[in-house]
Parts: C-alpha cells; sequence; structure tokens
C-alpha cells in the first residue's frame, strides 16, 4: 500500500461524562444505551437514517478547521451522518442517547435523543444462536465480527433538532498485507495536520503490538500552537485520546485538539496495524456544555412556571 492510499479524514462521537478535579476538566466514556441502524434500513422512523445517504455528501457551510473522515466540529448531526454513511457505505451504524455523565449534567425531564452515534465496518456474519460460544462473538448490529476495519465515534449533543458535531474519533485496522509503512502513515498525518506539537513512544512488547506512538496537535483557545514552556502543555496533551472506544478528557483554557494513536505489530515494527485520530476543542467543548446547561434549565423553569399556573387555577377542597 502506497502512502496515497492512507485516508486521514478527521471526525469528531457514544460517550458519559463525569466531573473530575476541580471542576475544570470533564472526562467521557463510552455509553452502553445504543440504537441500531445497519445498511439502508433504520428502526426510528422519521430520521436521516430511514432514507439513503446523499453521495457525494455536500454541505450546508464549508467548515473552518480540521476533520477526521470528513467530519468537521460545528457540523449539525445530520449532515455529519450522512458524510459518514457515505464515507462507509455497508457500516453498522449505533446511536446513543447519553454524552454528558449525569452526575454533571441535568436535563431535568427533557429527554435527550441521538446524542452519539458509531459506525462500524468490516468483515462480518449473521450472529449464530446455536450455542453459547458462538453467541460469545454476537456484536454490533446482531453481527459476528471477524474482523473490524474502521470503527468512527461521533459525538453530537444538544437539544432535539439542534444536535451539533463537539467531538470525532476513528479507529481502522489494517489486515496482514495491507499494513502501510510506518513512514508513510507519519507523513501522512503531517501533510494533513502540520507539525505535532507532541510526540511519545512507548514499547507494548505484548503478542499482538511492538510499538505504540502517540501524537498530539494542540492549540490554546485563540488557535496558537502550545509550547511546552506554557502550564496547560501536559494537561492539553494528555486529556485527548484518539482511540474509538478510549474514555476522553477536556479542560477550559485548551484549544483545538487532535490526538493520533499508532501501533506497529510485533512481527515488524516498520508497518502500521492500526491507526486512531481524535479531534475536539476542549474549551469549546467545556463551553458547548455549559450553554446546553442554561438552556435544559431554562425549559425546566418554564415548565414549573406553567405547571404552578395551571394548578394556581383549581380549587383546593380541605
Amino acid at each position: 500500500m502506497n502512502m496515497r492510499s492512507i485516508t486521514l479524514r478527521a471526525l469528531i462521537v457514544p460517550c458519559i461524562v463525569a466531573c473530575v478535579a476541580c471542576g475544570d476538566a470533564e472526562v467521557s466514556q463510552p455509553s452502553g444505551d445504543s440504537e441500531l441502524f445497519a445498511g439502508a434500513s433504520a428502526d426510528a422512523p422519521g430520521s436521516d437514517a430511514d432514507s439513503p445517504p446523499r453521495c457525494p455528501a455536500k454541505l450546508q457551510k464549508s467548515p473552518n478547521g480540521p476533520d477526521v473522515a470528513g467530519v468537521a466540529l460545528g457540523l449539525p448531526a445530520n449532515e455529519a451522518l450522512n458524510i459518514v454513511r457515505c464515507h462507509a457505505r455497508d457500516a453498522v451504524v449505533l446511536f446513543e442517547d447519553r454524552w454528558f455523565e449525569p452526575r454533571s449534567f441535568n436535563t431535568h425531564q427533557t429527554k435527550l435523543e441521538r446524542q452519539v452515534f458509531v459506525a462500524q465496518s468490516g468483515e462480518h456474519s449473521p450472529c449464530d444462536f446455536s450455542s453459547y460460544q458462538a453467541m460469545q462473538r454476537c456484536g454490533p448490529g446482531q453481527r459476528s465480527w471477524d474482523f473490524v476495519a474502521e470503527k468512527i465515534r461521533v459525538a453530537t449533543p444538544g437539544l432535539p433538532g439542534k444536535q451539533t458535531v463537539v467531538g470525532v474519533w476513528r479507529t481502522q485496522n489494517f489486515p496482514q498485507g495491507a499494513m502501510p509503512s510506518l513512514d508513510n502513515v507519519l507523513l501522512a498525518l503531517k501533510e494533513k495536520y502540520g507539525v505535532h506539537q507532541f510526540r511519545g513512544d512507548k514499547t507494548v512488547n505484548n503478542n499482538l503490538w511492538s510499538d505504540r506512538i502517540e501524537l498530539a496537535w494542540i492549540t490554546d483557545q485563540a488557535g496558537t500552537p502550545l509550547s511546552e514552556a506554557n502550564p496547560l502543555f501536559n494537561d492539553c496533551v494528555r486529556n485527548v485520546n484518539g482511540e474509538v472506544d478510549a474514555g476522553q478528557v477536556w479542560r477550559d483554557g485548551c484549544g483545538l485538539s487532535i490526538a493520533a494513536t499508532v501501533l506497529t505489530p510485533r512481527a515488524n515494527p516498520g508497518v502500521v496495524g492500526q491507526l486512531s485520530v481524535g479531534l475536539l476543542d476542549q474549551s469549546g467543548l467545556y463551553r458547548y456544555q455549559e450553554a446546553m446547561q442554561d438552556a435544559l434549565d431554562q425549559i425546566e423553569e418554564t415548565r414549573r412556571r406553567a405547571e404552578v399556573d395551571e394548578a394556581r387555577s383549581g380549587d383546593v377542597v380541605l
């Protein structure tokens, strides 16, 4: 595989969030609550998943910033979903109704839906329920997954009809015989995202992987790349994880953040077996959560006032 065949298009995806540290950071873990959409059919009527994707995908306005697999921060959820469905036409798509963790985010009585979607593609077959061992292999979409080629997670929290992309993560697995060279992957990342601000190399040395390379592109809130002299540098770098199923952390003060994780196989550390890229704006996401909470609080206050007004119209019989 030559370098030009490596696809490095940037995105943002299901997670839940909990407050940590001094209240200026959030941590997110994948949620288990999901709704399935596979191929061209959907279980949820009236949604964009009911109809075939509109390809090639067209945006209402050009995104201002980097992307993962064509998905950029700030896109409406329906546009992001269409982009991903055009990118992976045979993917199984799962929807999750939770992104922010209830301990730090109160929805009151407002029901939120489709706050995250995950698209998974690869080699799979219908689930086999003939034995317990066979059932153990059953995964997303009621499919037995022999090889997961790609998994994309897009976080789209928001009030109904206002869901917006705030984060994208993508993990690609390359099969034996089709693994790109490490040099070409690193060059492709540089060409797409520029010079990284951090690189960490670690020897994994387990039965599957040899080396793990972590890269990070980090800016402040004004969009200026952070230097190691900045007191926020280490926190901002550690917060974002490129892997789809990893926990994510963000804090106020850190800006646009891109993370990549490159894993080389034990059999040959000169090629890449797995590549993950994640994207979010840490301060932007922090402010987005605050604004969304304010809106939910206002909805709840309006509901309570209406309930009290209606109650006042009735008589109390003692």
